[in-house]
This record gives C-alpha cells, structure tokens and sequence, in this order.
C-alpha cells in the first residue's frame, strides 16, 4: 500500500504545477485517511477543479466538508496537525458570522505558530526562521484584511463593525507596517467613515511601497493584481488620480487580459479630464474602454463581470462623444460604440455608432 506521506507530497507537486485534476486521482483512493495533510490536500485539489468547471459547487462543497474534517482532527490532537490554511479556506469558502469564526480561528493559529516560530531554537537556522517568521506575519495579515473585508460587506449592518474592522486593519499593521495590502484595508475603512484625508495618506503609503517593488520579479506576483485593483478603486474614490494611472497601469503589465483594469484606467482618465482642457487624458481614456472591450470580445478574461462590456461600450461612446464635440445618452443602446461585433476598433465617423 502507497504511503500517504509520499503520496501526499506527490500530489502538492501536481498541485504547484496546475494540474488539479490529476492531484485529484492521486489522492482519491486515501479519502478515508486520517492523515491531516491529505485531507488538506485534497480539499485544496477539490477547490481547484471547482474553479475550472462552469459549475463546480459539487467539488467546491467537498472542499468544505474536507476542510472541516481536516479542523476536526487537528483539534482532536492528530499529529502532524497541518496548516493555518484550512481556517482561512473555510472563511472564504463560508459567510456571515460563520466566516467571521473561521477567519478568528484562522488568524489564531498563525499568532501561535508565530510566537512558537520565534522561540524555538536549534529547529531552523537564525535566517531561516526570520524567513518564516515573515511569511507567516505576511499571511496573518492578509488574514486580518479578509475579516475586515468580510466586516465590511456581509456583516456591515452589525453594531459592533465599524469597531472590530479597526481593530483588526489596527492589528495588521502593527504586525506589519510595510504590508501594502493592510494600508489599502485601512484606506477603505477611513473611506466608510468619511475620513478621506486618512484615506488619502493610507494611500499614499501603499502604493510607495508597490511603486518601490518590480511586481514581475515577485513570486505569484498575480497575488498583488486584487489588492491593487482596489487602490485604483479607492484612489478614483479619493481624487487621487496619478496614482491610480500608475496603479492601474502596473496591473496590466502584470496581466493585460483583465478587462476591468482597462476599465479601471479609462476611469481615470475620464476623472482627470474632468478638470483639465487637454484631450489627452480622454484619448487615452477611449484607448483603454476599447482594450477592454476587445480582452471582453475575445474571450480573453473568462472571469470578467457580464455587465463589464455593457459598461466599457457606454463609457466608450460617451468619451467618443465628448471628443467629437457630440452628447450621448446616459443610458440604454442609442449611441454604444458597436464594436462587439467586427474588428472591435471604434470607427471615426457617426455612421459606425450603433443606432
């Protein structure tokens, strides 16, 4: 019989190397192992083949159920207990209070294997254990800023929200100062209660730290793409606009087949040429709605919002519009720039608008 150690390791190489499917089979004959790292794997292959299917909610409530008996034995005692990861997936995997109480559980098991990291001596060598001892404060604090998102969204309405996001955006910080991700959490929460000059320089501190690193060089480095796309959000929330050209523009050199970030940038531009005579900021606004619409028309980003090409196509027309010196309507199909369909360029003269 294969042991579930080697299997187990085999199976997180298919992982690492994007083949889900295969990791699956390799694991399938060990559902019943009591093996916390197996489960945990498994789980995690499960996850990943639902994100490949149209509808995988089949595998993705499997992970969940994988996930929960992975919690369950490791806080029966099995030994080796596995990772913090487990709490983290279920709290995405879950909502409302529920996924709050992952999340807690969650960023309590990083706090311990923290404090336990770096105390123990003679396990890993001085730099090895800073190492470690960074990654896992890197990961408590993504922890602590998909609570404060959670808190925010599913459980705005709460009386004791606005007071937990600060407690938990203050925690991550205080873990650590130069996480990006944690000073644009921080950000959002001053936009929420109305502190935009907070907002502004939460901002500001993020993205130097963004502007300071070479994103392509980072390892998964398309990890940075979520968070930098809320700056460019909140930066158009703030009037911060420079950055969020710059961010907007570092997130296409990472992967140009995101349409909302080409959204996100002709955004800007619209913002800026609202105060400024120049036509430049609205060129280069069109130029980016029609990027966009051609990564939507192309079947580019399969993840794109289904509304994203309505949106790109009005924005489009209304922007073709202002420079021709025309008005567009606001709303419905009079005046879209048609360029779902043909070679998607939007054509110079009014013959080519859709009627």
């Amino acid at each position: 019989m294969e042991d579930p150690i080697e299997t187990t390791a085999r199976a997180r190489e298919l992982l690492q190397a994007g083949d889900a499917p295969e990791a699956l089979q390799t694991l399938a004959s060990f559902e019943a192992s009591d093996y916390v790292p197996l489960i945990e794997t498994l789980a995690e292959a499960h996850l990943e083949v639902a994100g490949q299917e149209d509808d995988g909610s089949a595998h993705a409530e499997k992970a969940y159920e994988l996930f929960e008996r992975a919690v369950k034995a490791a806080e029966a005692g099995a030994k080796p207990a596995g990772s913090f990861e487990k709490y983290l997936y279920l709290g995405q995997l879950s909502g409302g209070r529920e996924a709050a109480e992952w999340f807690k559980r969650g960023c309590n098991v990083l706090r311990a294997d923290i404090a336990e990291t770096s105390t123990t001596k003679g396990a890993l060598s001085e730099e090895a254990k800073e190492a470690r001892v960074r990654e896992l404060k890197r990961r408590l604090c993504d922890a602590l800023c998909s609570s404060v998102e959670l808190w925010m969204t599913d459980l705005c309405m709460e009386d004791e929200a606005e007071a937990t996001c600060d407690a938990l955006v203050t925690e991550a910080l205080m873990v650590d100062e130069t996480h990006a991700e944690a000073l644009t959490t921080l950000a959002s929460v001053r936009v929420s209660q109305q502190r935009v000059p907070d907002a502004r320089a939460a901002l500001e501190r993020a993205w130097a730290l963004y502007a300071d690193t070479d994103l392509t060089q980072v390892p998964d480095a398309a990890g940075h793409i979520a968070a930098l796309m809320t700056l460019v959000r909140l930066c158009l929330e703030t009037g911060l606009l420079e950055i969020g050209d710059s961010a907007a523009r570092q997130i296409l050199e990472l992967d140009e087949q995101i349409a909302e970030a080409w959204y996100l940038l002709g955004m800007v531009g619209v913002e800026r040429a609202a105060t400024s005579e120049d036509p430049a900021p609205l060129t280069a606004a069109l130029d980016a709605f029609n990027a966009g619409l051609e990564v939507v028309v192309t079947g580019a980003d399969p993840s794109a919002d289904p509304e994203i090409a309505g949106e790109l196509k009005r924005q489009a027309a209304a922007v073709k519009a202002r420079l021709d010196g025309r008005e567009v309507a606001d709303e419905g199909e009079d005046g879209w720039v048609d360029i779902m369909e043909g070679d998607g360029d939007v054509a110079d003269d009014d013959d080519d608008m859709s009627e």
